[in-house]
């Protein structure tokens, strides 16, 4: 059995028993507020440097899919609230088993049915996301919520290339390549600092969640949670969801004094 997943008995209420952090007080991720928002100003305008092939292969994680950056530099992303440059390492999603769920961040205490993250590390201050993801402020991710809607024309990309990893450790080389430019909504967004959604929940990110969502299709929606959890040659799981990846979202975690910023 996995040490860490979103069943009943390996949920985020059981991570802490494994990955102490999971107890901290800048977790992620948070209920944001809207109206309680402190109001960046003096800030540049972030700046994307991606390469439109930057993301040449997906993998299928037990939890989820990962696209996974290739060469030397996919590219950055810097401005805005961030302190560095920061290097594009992955990107993932998350999910719910209903239409009222599935984002990891809630505004006002209402989620989308999913959430895009975009994890860059501090290509400026370390050499290699393994050395920055322990750091604090070492990670930047970009969350981006998804509402029901028209499809997805950037993740339909990737519906389509999960034909090719149903199952857990399976990874395929991506037909055609995943724009990171054409997962972001750009526009307003808000800013602060919490940790990874996922175990370790290590306690240094940058987030910067995005106000405006972009759109995913019924048909998408559903094409996600026909993933599996388990390897080809593994039985399939006893638990509620049959090993599939049903849901794969963390709910919000107590802001615990931290303040947010937004930029509009």
């Amino acid at each position: 059995m996995p040490v860490w997943g979103y069943t009943k008995t390996t949920g985020p209420h059981t991570w802490a028993v494994h990955f102490p952090a999971a107890c901290g007080t800048k977790q992620s991720p948070i209920d944001i507020d809207s109206g309680r928002g402190e109001e960046l100003t003096d800030v540049a305008p972030l700046s994307y440097h991606y390469r439109e092939d930057a993301c040449g292969a997906i993998t299928n994680t037990g939890v989820g899919w990962k696209l996974l950056t290739g060469g030397d530099n996919p590219g950055e992303v810097e401005g805005g609230p961030l302190p560095s440059r920061y290097r594009l390492e992955q990107i993932h999603m998350h999910w719910g088993g209903t239409e009222q769920e599935g984002s990891e961040h809630t505004v006002d205490g209402k989620a989308y049915p999913g959430e895009v993250h975009l994890v860059h590390w501090d290509c400026e201050n370390y050499a290699t996301f393994d050395e920055a993801v322990s750091k604090p402020g070492g990670l930047t991710v970009l969350g981006v919520f998804l509402e029901l809607g028209e499809e997805n024309s950037e993740l339909k990309k990737v519906i389509e290339a999960l034909q090719k990893i149903p199952h857990k450790d399976m990874t395929s080389p991506m037909s055609t390549a995943v724009n990171p430019l054409g997962l972001l909504p750009g526009g307003a967004y808000w800013n602060y600092d919490g940790s990874l959604t996922t175990p370790p929940c290590l306690e240094t990110v940058n987030w910067v969640v995005f106000k405006t969502p972009k759109t995913i299709s019924q048909e998408q929606l559903n094409e996600l949670r026909k993933m599996r959890t388990y390897a080809p040659d593994e039985s399939e799981p006893k638990d509620e969801f049959k090993g599939q990846v049903i849901q794969n979202f963390r709910p919000p975690m107590p802001l615990c004094g931290r303040g947010v910023k937004e930029c509009c």
